[in-house]
C-alpha cells in the first residue's frame, strides 16, 4: 500500500489511543461511515486490514514485533494517515 497523502483537516481527526500501545489500539472516527482501516509497516506492506461500519473499533496486534507503523483510515469521502508505536 502506497501512502499518497496525509490528513488535511485537523477537525476531522480520529482519536487513536493509546499511542504508544502494547496489544490493542482503539480508533474513534469523526463520523458514522463505512471505513477501511489498514496498518502498514515501514516498507508500506499492509499487515492488518479491516472494514468497519460505525465510529469506534479496536485493532488487535497479534504479532510480537514492536516498532512504528502507519495507520491508514479511509472511506469514500475520508482519508487519514498517522503513525502509531507498538511497544
Amino acid at each position: 500500500y502506497e501512502i499518497l497523502s496525509v490528513e488535511e483537516n485537523a477537525s476531522k481527526s480520529p482519536a487513536v489511543y493509546p499511542n504508544p500501545f502494547k496489544e490493542r489500539l482503539v480508533v474513534e472516527l469523526p463520523t458514522e461511515d463505512n471505513y477501511t482501516i489498514m496498518v502498514c509497516d515501514t516498507f508500506g506492506r499492509t499487515i492488518i486490514k479491516q472494514d468497519i461500519i460505525g465510529r469506534k473499533t479496536g485493532i488487535d496486534f497479534p504479532f510480537p514485533q514492536s516498532g512504528v507503523f502507519h495507520l491508514v483510515i479511509q472511506s469514500d469521502s475520508y482519508h487519514y494517515v498517522t503513525n502509531v508505536i507498538k511497544l
